[in-house]
């Protein structure tokens, strides 16, 4: 079950409940949140509530995909654009992932899920991540 807290409008995750017949547990699709609501989300593909909803797993090919850069085997950059906002540096360890810096030391607690890395981007850049799955 998702926490109402740590979710906000342009989040992606999967759907749990829904789905056509044929699909499996590792093909559910995936949905934009468009609305949180107190005891359910409104998405892209309906309303669920949070039990029917699941964060998806961070992964090297969802952060390439969606805008990082591979500067080495274990630090993703993402550039900004923006001179005022410095670069975001990724460092992936152990199947997790930390912000960085240019030194390759953790910055953060871990950071598993899409959702996560989505609202901290957000943070940093006020910026929309343009996620590509």
């Amino acid at each position: 079950m998702m926490d109402s807290k740590e979710l906000r409008k342009g989040n992606v995750v999967r759907r749990l409940v829904h789905l056509p017949i044929g699909y499996h547990t590792p093909t559910l699709p995936y949905t934009e949140i468009t609305e949180v609501r107190s005891a359910y989300v409104e998405t892209s593909m309906g309303t669920d509530k949070y039990n029917e909803i699941a964060p998806i797993p961070l992964s090297t090919d969802i952060l390439s995909r969606s805008g990082g850069t591979k500067h080495s085997d274990s630090c993703i950059i993402f550039d900004t654009d923006n001179t005022d906002i410095p670069h975001i540096y990724l460092l992936h360890e152990a199947d997790k992932f930390y912000l960085s810096s240019e030194s390759k030391g953790k910055c953060s607690m871990p950071i598993e899920f899409l959702h996560h890395f989505q609202n901290l981007y957000f943070d940093l850049t006020g910026k929309e991540l343009k996620v590509i799955l």
